[in-house]
């Protein structure tokens, strides 16, 4: 007797721990081919929200939820994390929520050179649930879904992506299984006893294999309604949280804490110079002849102008050109400081137009962009040839110009392109400039 009421309880044991909530995360990063590994170090991180429409029924509850998640995880590994409340105005400000009229990475490299931050988080979160189960016995699945895109501010581009996914969830009808299957093997181990002088037989089931079933089939709606009554955001919650906490271990250990070489251990980010162009110097005197002859008519007065200006001079008048502090010929920028430091690293429209001869049209680019260059929306990327001087560098240098319409470039044709912005600096030191068309 000893031993039959000892293994229906490990079976109520067993059902019970198999009922118990479960929960999982995964997550995969890619990475852009051309940043290797180790290339790049963060210092200081924004999350902000996503330009997408939220596939959530409550999507602010959900932004600053998982906000503290990544937060957390960020923190919890020496990054520095801007607020909750400064990235989100921030990102309203810049324009990013609503549809593009310019590119994107433009706004980003603005967004993150006014946050001062290192790298942009963009998350997208999803959320789906569903059942497997059977006659007795069912699963419940409450899936939480986010893809976290990274922008990098010292290559001005977007250099990784994280897919992670978690699964959080419970079981139920185990401990009801496990109640029935009690209460029938207590028909199998009845006790049964036979009348003296009769051959009438009297059979008793085990009662203490029918109390373990009873008390297991009560467990079992005690456990379910426990189950059910926490709702399906704190299953949510916990797969996000897997779910984060998985899918950004592999970026942690691609991306090593630490300020960024091109900011130096203190050195903040270099702040944007405006060109300043030198006064121009005073007229010259023109004395008078003696008055025993006819006064000569003055030398016409020279015209100061800039590289590209648009004076028109008066018939006779020669141009002067104003020396200037840009340089005619290309330099690299490793990094956004050393393009800040470029004199023409300003906002601002570049007088007169641009000839040059088209080499190649492309659909990107990577610079470092200007802040508020005021740039449009620039589907194509011209990379020409100056056949004259331009914005002060010499004919024959390469620029980038940054086109709405690039119909009228072709390989081999010179184009003229008028109304140019500055909008940006390569690596290689080509200049960009934005616009509508050329023609």
């Amino acid at each position: 007797m000893t031993r039959n009421r000892r293994w229906p309880a490990a079976l109520a044991l067993l059902a019970t721990l198999a009922a118990c909530a479960t929960t999982s995360g995964e997550g995969t990063l890619y990475m852009e081919p051309s940043i290797p590994r180790g290339s790049v170090r963060i210092h200081r991180v924004a999350v902000v929200p996503n330009r997408l429409p939220a596939n959530l029924q409550d999507p602010e509850k959900w932004r600053r939820s998982n906000w503290e998640v990544i937060e957390r995880e960020f923190k919890d590994r020496g990054y520095e994390v801007v607020d909750y409340d400064t990235s989100v105005k921030s990102f309203e400000r810049s324009g990013l929520p609503v549809e593009d009229t310019k590119s994107s990475r433009d706004k980003y490299a603005e967004l993150a050179e006014a946050l001062g931050v290192d790298a942009i988080v963009v998350p997208y979160y999803g959320t789906s649930a569903f059942s497997k189960g059977g006659v007795l016995t069912n699963e419940f699945h409450f899936v939480a879904v986010a893809t976290l895109q990274v922008y990098l501010t010292e290559r001005n581009d977007f250099a990784s992506r994280i897919d992670a996914s978690g699964d959080s969830g419970y079981k139920t009808g185990l401990l009801l299984v496990a109640g029935i299957g009690c209460y029938a093997l207590s028909f199998a181990a009845q006790t049964c006893s036979t009348f003296p002088g009769t051959s009438v037989q009297s059979c008793v089931p085990n009662s203490g294999l029918q109390l373990a079933g009873l008390a297991s089939m009560l467990a079992e709606l005690v456990v379910s309604g426990v189950m059910a009554a926490r709702g399906a955001d704190s299953y949510w919650e916990n797969a996000f949280e897997a779910a984060l906490g998985e899918g950004l271990a592999p970026f942690f250990a691609a991306y090593s804490p630490g300020v960024p070489a091109s900011r130096g251990a203190s050195a903040p980010p270099a702040p944007v110079r405006p060109f300043v162009a030198p006064a121009p110097p005073p007229p010259p005197t023109v004395r008078p002849a003696p008055q025993s002859s006819p006064p000569p008519s003055p030398p016409p007065s020279p015209i100061i102008a800039m590289p590209g200006s648009p004076i028109v001079p008066m018939p006779g008048s020669p141009i002067v050109p104003m020396p200037v502090t840009l340089a005619a010929l290309p330099t690299p920028a490793a990094s956004l400081a050393d393009a800040q430091a470029d004199a023409r690293f300003f906002p601002g429209e570049v007088a007169g137009e641009a000839h040059a001869k088209v080499k190649s049209v492309g659909s990107a680019f990577a610079y470092f962009a200007i802040a508020q260059n005021g740039c449009g929306a620039a589907p194509r990327f011209v990379d020409a040839e100056l056949t004259a001087p331009f914005d002060g560098f010499a004919a024959r240098t390469t620029v980038t110009l940054r086109l709405e319409d690039a119909s009228a470039a072709a390989p081999g044709r010179t184009i003229a392109a008028g109304g140019l912005r500055r909008a940006g600096k390569a690596r290689d030191g080509k200049f960009v400039y934005c616009g509508k068309s050329a023609r």
